[in-house]
């Protein structure tokens, strides 16, 4: 069953849904024992991205972590815009999860932020799987980057 829902800070909370992210259903899946013990279950297959946990107390920075299938999609830190035109540094964030090797690095600007960091940030992620692989995930047949991030066109 698919459900829409308003707020990611029900997402945060571990209830069931996303909102701007797209569409997700209840987290009903098995968790992964690769998982940090403090990772919650949120949503379950969202476009592009799969199963979605993260602590809500460490919000809006993360770690988020996605997975499809038992393994790792991606380990991703959210930083706002306003940060980066600040400037700052951050050491020591992404932690690999072994025995995955990080296949590549995506960075997504969320012009309007989206439930669960509802100010315009980047999501960083560490990926775990070729792009192409994860872009098809959960039902997103075309490719397209999730509604919450910039839309580019050539």
């Amino acid at each position: 069953m698919r459900v829409k829902c308003l707020s990611i800070a029900l997402y945060a909370l571990g209830l069931s849904c996303v909102g701007s992210l797209g569409e997700a259903r209840t987290a009903d899946v098995t968790r992964p024992s690769w998982l940090p013990a403090d990772a919650t279950a949120t949503a379950s297959c969202v476009e592009a991205l799969g199963d979605i946990y993260w602590n809500p107390k460490r919000l809006p920075f993360g770690p988020t972590y996605g997975v499809h299938d038992g393994k790792p999609v991606f380990e991703e830190v959210m930083v706002s815009q306003r940060d980066f035109e600040k400037g700052f540094n951050l050491n020591d964030v992404g932690k690999p999860v072994p025995p995955f090797p990080v296949d590549h690095v995506d960075i997504w600007f969320a012009p309007r932020g989206h439930d669960g960091f509802p100010s315009p940030h980047y999501d960083i992620m560490l990926v775990f799987m070729p792009h192409a692989k994860h872009m098809h995930l959960c039902g997103n047949t075309s490719g397209a980057m999730p509604d919450f991030v910039l839309q580019t066109r050539p």
